[in-house]
């Protein structure tokens, strides 16, 4: 028996296609002899940003000695062609239009967000200290990439973190009073494959492969 749609099962699922989106690129990006590092955690002191913290996705040093950081977007949300969802959460009411697990915007009714306890959502699944990650060949290391606050929005790029960091976040507003809440993705086409790719920069012989990200902003950890 087919079990009823819920936001837990739509998170899995969209989290589970983001993965192997995600695991396909990296092996189809990184050849031999190019060292790549995924999931790169940088500080950019960029307040579009909660906490001006940033996560590539990819930072690549190519045998030429030129140094690139890539973010990968996928082409089609997950459930797309599937009609619109509502459940009831306590006393809000959910709308998932699409979800799309880099790319999620999560609409609210509040006022004012709560930032206090954004920030410490935010901080617990972006893993700022990178306690979930046991070396840098983790994969996945369960890391949100990004998340920017708007008035009346949450736009995330849950990048590798688990279905609980979505429900967390839609407890926390519901606690602090939303009453809906609408989930949907920001982009509408295909992305510009030029668009992958944020910077190129020419490394001298005996810089190491985080140079570029350092010049982006300090490394975390």
């Amino acid at each position: 028996m087919t079990q009823p749609a819920s936001l837990a099962s739509l998170a899995s699922a969209a989290r589970e296609t983001y993965l192997s989106f995600f695991t396909g690129m990296v092996e189809n990006t990184v050849e031999p002899g190019v060292e790549g590092m995924s999931e790169v955690g940088v500080d950019l002191d960029d307040a579009a940003f909660m906490g001006g913290l940033y996560r590539f996705d990819l930072v690549l040093r190519l045998p030429d000695d030129r140094a690139v950081s890539l973010d990968f977007a996928m082409e089609v949300p997950h459930g797309q062609d599937l009609p619109s969802f509502a459940e009831r959460l306590g006393g809000l009411t959910l709308h998932v239009f699409r979800l799309r697990w880099d790319d999620v915007v999560v609409h609210h009714d509040l006022g004012e967000l709560p930032e206090t306890a954004l920030e410490a959502w935010f901080e617990r699944w972006f893993d700022v200290e990178n306690e979930r990650r046991e070396d840098d060949e983790t994969f996945p290391a369960d890391q949100l990439h990004s998340a920017a606050m708007k008035p009346g929005s949450v736009a995330v790029d849950f990048g590798t973190a688990p279905a609980a960091a979505l429900l967390e976040l839609v407890s926390l507003l519901e606690a602090q009073g939303a009453r809906s809440v609408q989930i949907d993705a920001s982009r509408d086409v295909e992305p510009d494959e030029d668009d992958e790719t944020i910077e190129e920069v020419e490394l001298d012989d005996d810089e190491g492969l985080m140079a570029l990200v350092r010049r982006r902003g300090p490394l975390l950890n």
